[in-house]
């Protein structure tokens, strides 16, 4: 029987028994709440599921980016607003990474502002400029209704450069 070791990932507190694994924290749940999956793994929160369909790393005008292609479905009864600021990168050294307005608006799948209604998805991509030593990166989402601090935590593991 292995010890388990705790990771911290932008204060999302998580134990997992493979310390180079943190996406099994606690069982697929961080200590606070948040779920902790795979990249390609549906998970729910409030009334919408994700998916993170694909995700790379890439340069643009001398910016390494990581570029996420994400589906999300509509679950709920009523139509939901889903922008980029519901979601953010975090990496293995904790350093949090908002969306590149200047990528987001460059490419015509970049997920900005957009509704989906009922029983419906999305397929969008968001993208993050970041530093050539990043490592470990996680995309989180944020609850859609800013009443509750519920996210969801998807570790996007080993990226291709293209």
């Amino acid at each position: 029987m292995g010890m388990a070791a705790c990771t911290t990932i932008s204060g999302l507190a998580g134990c997992t028994s493979d310390p180079e694994d943190p996406a099994d924290a606690a069982g697929g749940q961080a200590t606070n709440g948040s779920k902790i999956v795979e990249r390609g793994e549906w998970v729910s929160i409030g009334d919408l599921e994700i998916a993170v369909q694909d995700a790379n790393l890439d340069e643009r005008e001398g910016n390494i980016f990581v570029a996420v292609q994400v589906e999300i479905v509509n679950i709920g009864n009523v139509t939901l607003d889903i922008d980029d600021n519901l979601f953010y990168l975090v990496d293995g050294q904790e350093r949090i990474y908002e969306t590149s307005s200047d990528l987001m608006r460059h490419y015509d799948d970049g997920l900005t502002r957009e509704q989906v209604n009922p029983d419906l998805s999305i397929i969008g991509a968001l993208f993050f400029i970041v530093p050539e030593d990043q490592n470990e990166r996680y995309l989180v989402m944020q609850h859609h209704e800013e009443s509750t601090d519920e996210h969801v935590v998807i570790d996007l593991g080993e990226l291709e450069r293209v």
